[in-house]
């Protein structure tokens, strides 16, 4: 946390207390002069496939996000968030359920319709990976249905990417832009409907997303506007594109810069500043949560799409991160992440502590008034910003191949080191990411009490969530001892054994 929060904490005490007036408020109880106050607003604007690092606050010199990072600089910008999964459709479903993606049902990206005509290098390797769940279980419940029992009136504009009935059959009273058809029109019309369907995408979002505010007058909204823009295949604005190329290595910086990338994600932050304008216009700035999350880290790999490589990929570079989508290191991980709240939440304060795009599900119910639930394994950051104690470790299983190079693996970050446990090899690599934030340096031999140590802790995860692994078949000869994972003792998987509790 940075000296800045310091005055901000002081603040707190010289007027009254931050938590205690805000969950008066959004808690239902009494406010302290006796009135009922009104639930707040809450718009989620989802991005996709932007790593930290790809926003101009973050230090991107090429692309330009002034919308994006006004939001970051009126609220509190949280600077070491993670996905919880190098792909999407698991980290999604983490976000709407506050579960594991495992507990989820999704561990893979859920193919789309063209999916079988993608090229599969990744089949034939030496593990067989698990199947992933194609949907978000029926059970799982989500943040929109919570607030729908609360009486909000609850929208999701754009991507959705789980299956499963759609956001309808999850807790959305409208969805537009969202569902199978719509995410293989977005795939297509890059290529083909550019004239059918005329407009950009971004734009379209942004009526939807505009108007479902305005037909929601009266009542509490939780509105999901979750982009397509970032996403390959990019499909930027021309004069946009243009600006971009004139700008592209101005200055000699010397790093990777790819205006598609640029424009494309220019057209969704024109939309993130819409969408603020229309909720400023009708008066409701003063009422209305915005949080602003990524997926997942950004494409730094070349894709492929219908036997052939998407243009303009690799979209991004999220150097000194190591990887990106698809990948278990930081850049694969490591997400932009914001939330701002005129009045209620402190301005311009960075957070540099972990936390994870699950904390969104507590974070999101306990403004809409449900602080008591505690079916989630998240944590809530308003809590966390005004002073409560993050006393965990980060986890991660991604037993799958990625489309990105990414190799079947399991992870977890403890304070500064994270350790990466790799089932194809059977190695693993222990990085100090203070130290070492590029993840250049595996320290297993330098610190193997560290490593083994995490390694038992990630071993007694892993039960606890019963999470698939890969396997080999037939089984591995035995391995030479270098660098090898320790191996921890099996132990329970029972409620005590959950590292999510401090057990």
């Amino acid at each position: 946390m940075t000296a800045i929060f310091r005055p901000f904490l002081l603040s707190l005490i010289v007027f009254g207390g931050f938590s205690a007036s805000v969950w008066a408020q959004q808690s239902g109880d009494a406010a302290a002069d006796g009135k009922q106050r009104p639930e707040p607003n809450i718009v989620l604007i989802v991005l996709d496939d932007v790593g930290f690092g790809d926003l101009s606050i973050h230090g991107n010199r090429l692309n330009e996000t002034p919308n994006l990072d006004r939001l970051f600089l009126s609220g509190v910008n949280f600077r070491a968030a993670y996905a919880a999964s190098p792909v999407g459709s698991p980290s999604r479903a983490a976000m709407l359920t506050g579960k594991t993606p495992e507990h989820a049902g999704v561990t893979n990206f859920i193919e789309p319709i063209y999916g079988k005509y993608r090229r599969t290098e990744y089949l034939g390797k030496p593990v067989q990976v698990p199947a992933s769940g194609t949907d978000l279980r029926a059970e799982s419940t989500t943040f929109g249905e919570l607030l729908q029992r609360k009486g909000y009136r609850t929208g999701w504009v754009g991507k959705w990417n789980l299956n499963g009935g759609g956001p309808k059959a999850h807790g959305f009273d409208h969805a537009k832009y969202a569902g199978k058809l719509d995410e293989l029109r977005y795939m297509l019309e890059g290529y083909y409907l550019d004239s059918y369907w005329g407009d950009h995408i971004s734009a379209r979002l942004t009526r939807a997303a505009t108007d479902f505010i305005d037909s929601s007058k009266g009542r509490p909204f939780l509105l999901v506007v979750s982009h397509y823009g970032a996403h390959m295949p990019l499909q930027p604005p021309e004069e946009k594109l243009q600006y971009f190329v004139e700008k592209k290595g101005k200055g000699r910086r010397g790093e990777f810069e790819n205006p598609a990338y640029a424009a494309a994600l220019s057209a969704v932050d024109d939309s993130v500043g819409a969408v603020v304008k229309k909720v400023e216009a009708a008066g409701l700035l003063p009422t209305t949560l915005f949080i602003v999350v990524s997926d997942n880290g950004g494409l730094a790999d070349r894709e492929y799409f219908i036997g052939d490589y998407f243009e303009h990929s690799p979209a991004t570079s999220l150097a000194p991160l190591r990887g990106g989508k698809g990948h278990l290191y930081e850049g694969g991980l490591r997400i932009p992440l914001a939330m701002s709240w005129a009045g209620l939440l402190p301005t311009g304060i960075t957070f540099d502590e972990p936390v994870m795009i699950s904390d969104l599900f507590p974070t999101i119910i306990a403004a809409g008034g449900m602080r008591s639930y505690q079916d989630h394994f998240g944590a809530n950051l308003f809590d966390v910003i005004v002073g409560a104690k993050l006393d965990r470790k980060l986890f991660w299983n991604y037993p799958h191949y990625s489309r990105q190079g990414g190799k079947p693996g399991t992870a977890m970050r403890d304070g500064r080191y994270k350790l990466i446990q790799w089932h194809e090899e059977g190695i693993a690599e222990l990085y100090d990411l203070v130290a070492d934030p590029s993840e250049e340096h595996n320290l297993l031999r330098e610190s193997p009490r560290q490593a083994k140590k995490m390694a038992q802790e990630l071993v007694r995860w892993l039960l606890w969530t019963r999470s698939s692994l890969p396997r080999r078949d037939p089984p591995p000869t035995p391995a030479a001892p270098a660098e090898t994972a320790p191996v921890a003792p099996a132990q329970s998987g029972g409620r005590e054994g959950n590292p999510y509790l401090g057990g």
